[in-house]
């Protein structure tokens, strides 16, 4: 056999038992937890990039689940993303992007799991989020001039249909 054959077959073997390496980033989110049932809440997916190359970031929505008394409620859970895009980061760079989280009704629980996908090698890393539901504490119309404006309307007509 030819010295420059042998070279050949001993590259081809290596590259063929050599794990091939996958794009290196993290994924995360700044909250999860409880969220308010008819009010739009952001969540800010951020990914850094690990790699020593730039990298760009394919964003989305891989699953969503909610669940009310056991049965599936997935369609009361609305998510849109701002941008599915995360450009250009270079090494140790963190971008970031925003979702904005509706619930539409009441859920028991719930998670939204978010997907970034490189450019580099279409490497796919998923982070999830728990999500509850609970109502609003207070109508935001409700604030401290309408309870002010309650307590003297009840106070007036207490004094006047007294007798």
């Amino acid at each position: 056999m030819r010295r420059d054959s042998v070279l050949s077959l001993i590259i081809v073997v290596f590259l063929l038992v050599m794990p091939i390496a996958k794009a290196d980033f993290e994924i995360w989110t700044e909250r999860s937890g409880l969220f308010t049932i008819g009010r739009p809440e952001e969540v800010k997916i951020y990914v850094k990039n690990l790699e020593p190359s730039t990298d760009s970031y394919t964003i989305t929505i891989d699953n969503v689940e909610a669940t009310y008394r056991t049965q599936d409620v997935s369609h009361l859970l609305h998510v849109e993303l701002k941008s599915g895009r995360i450009n250009n980061l270079q090494q140790n760079e963190v971008g970031s992007t925003i979702a904005t989280v509706v619930i539409l009704g009441k859920i028991d629980s719930g998670s939204i799991t978010f997907g970034a996908t490189s450019d580099l090698d279409s490497t796919l890393k998923e982070y999830t989020i728990d999500i509850t539901g609970g109502l609003p504490s207070a109508l935001d119309e409700f604030g401290l001039i309408g309870v002010f404006v309650f307590l003297i309307s009840s106070l007036y007509l207490f004094i006047k249909f007294r007798n």
